[in-house]
């Protein structure tokens, strides 16, 4: 179930955008209701059900998609199928020239296997330089892992929290510089890191359509005459 999603300086992304599934705290409609329902286990968070992204053409609609399929497809492929050197599918925003040099960030909130989970990382085509994860399995967080890029010893400091199980110093050695450590780690048999891993190959799905106004009417008037029919 995604919270929210975060992406800064990737293709016409500069800035740091969010997309979030929270309800506005703003009043809305009665109708508009339905849309929404409390968390459990959450105080004070009502998600809603679905949501859409509207805008002029060019405005980055479709590159806020593209970002998340991007931090996809790093979860799943960089420690499976990427060997050193293999460059990330990062794309960095391109009119200015100081981004280009800077890393590109994505981070998500997320529920999975009813557990929040806060889970990032930043990352240039060559290699990871941060990566983190949080979770809230009694509300209170805990800080499982953090990673930095240190450019003065041109190593990796890890930090780990004593929530987080499992064969850590062989995972961290075995990080490769432009894999991350979360896929490293599942495909190297943490069972709690599997529900994070989970959540990206089994829940996230993108679909990339231009279906274009017909479609669109087609299915309101489908909708509408349904209604009509009960």
């Amino acid at each position: 179930m995604l919270i929210e999603f975060s992406v800064t300086n990737f293709r016409s992304i500069q800035a740091k955008q969010t997309f979030s599934m929270v309800k506005s705290a703003l009043k809305e409609e009665e109708t508009l209701e339905e849309n929404a329902f409390d968390l459990q286990g959450v105080n004070q968070m009502s998600l809603l059900r679905s949501a859409a992204i509207y805008g002029a053409n060019a405005a980055g609609k479709t590159n806020l998609l593209l970002a998340l399929r991007a931090m996809r497809r790093v979860v799943i492929e960089s420690a499976r199928e990427g060997q050193r050197g293999t460059e990330l599918p990062i794309k960095p925003f391109r009119l200015d020239p100081a981004s280009t040099k800077l890393p590109t960030e994505f981070e998500v909130i997320f529920i999975a296997e009813g557990v929040r989970y806060q889970y990032g990382f930043s990352a240039t085509r060559e290699r990871v330089i941060e990566e983190w994860l949080s979770a809230f399995p009694k509300k209170q967080p805990q800080n499982w892992f953090a990673r930095q890029w240190d450019e003065k010893t041109q190593k990796d400091i890890y930090e780990t929290g004593s929530a987080f199980k499992g064969e850590k110093k062989l995972w961290q050695a075995t990080t490769r510089s432009n894999a991350l450590f979360l896929s490293t780690a599942v495909q190297l048999n943490s069972e709690q890191l599997q529900p994070v891993y989970d959540w990206f190959k089994k829940t996230v799905h993108l679909c990339f359509s231009d279906w274009g106004p017909k479609f669109t009417a087609s299915q309101c008037l489908e909708k509408k005459n349904k209604i009509k029919t009960l």
